[in-house]
């Protein structure tokens, strides 16, 4: 599963973001869905579960909330924190998406149709459309491998004997952005990903450079969408390929 956290400048209605969370779950079934076997089925009646609710906007709440599994039988795949602050007019939403229903674009679709009802842009859908998976892109003539990849396997990653804990943290690293910003402005096809990546890829290259030749080989992985629409359908329609650094 993946989360994308919002933060806003102002007091969210709990009520309406339940409400434009239940438009969501009509207007992308998967979602309003609990699993039974291997079919999605279902389920009747409003998702007022699937909104927690907490006055306590501390990185241990949140660290809480994305730790905790989803169990996809019981729960919907799509669950959301909200956060207030007593002192401040303000809110953080946290948005959890499990993959089995969702890649980053449909979450972005997800939450757009959500906030769009909130603040009153668009009805309340109350109709479940049938599921149409996204269309993805073919090539007539394809292989395994493209004569472009690296020639070597991909590394194992390390693990230790231990079981795995599945708990999560992250570090935030806060960026001046405007002598990028201006850069992306002056550049053409130029985005801030690309600055990321190139920033990732040349430190991958100086680790891997400093470990010798033996070393495993760090990597990055970059997600492509493969939809024969880029901005349409909901579901999984993303890719993956790998950039080794020299």
């Amino acid at each position: 599963d993946f989360a994308i956290v919002f933060h806003f400048n102002e007091r969210l209605d709990v009520n309406a973001l339940l409400t434009g969370a239940d438009s969501a779950r009509n207007a992308f079934p998967t979602t309003g869905c609990r699993l039974q076997g291997n079919r999605w089925i279902r389920h009747r009646g409003p998702s007022r579960d699937a909104i927690a609710t907490t006055s306590c906007d501390t990185a241990t709440t949140v660290e809480n909330f994305l730790e905790r599994p989803i169990d996809l039988a019981n729960e919907f795949p799509v669950q959301q924190l909200v956060l207030t602050c007593n002192t401040e007019p303000k809110t953080t939403l946290v948005t959890r998406f499990h993959h089995s229903v969702a890649d980053g674009l449909s979450a972005a679709l997800w939450l757009r149709h959500q906030f769009e009802v909130v603040y009153g842009l668009r009805p309340v859908e109350s109709q479940v459309p049938d599921y149409d998976a996204p269309r993805l892109k073919s090539v007539s003539s394809a292989v395994r491998k493209s004569r472009f990849a690296y020639p070597g396997p991909s590394d194992r990653l390390s693990t230790k004997s231990m079981s795995r804990s599945g708990s999560r943290s992250w570090t935030t690293i806060c960026i001046d952005a405007s002598r990028i910003r201006r850069a992306i402005r002056k550049a053409r096809g130029f985005t801030y990903n690309d600055v990321l990546a190139t920033c990732a890829l040349e430190t991958f290259a100086r680790w891997n450079r400093s470990q010798g030749e033996d070393a495993q080989k760090i990597a990055l992985w970059l997600p492509i969408n493969v939809r024969q629409r880029p901005a349409e359908s909901f579901g999984n329609g993303t890719s993956r390929i790998r950039s080794m650094p020299r």
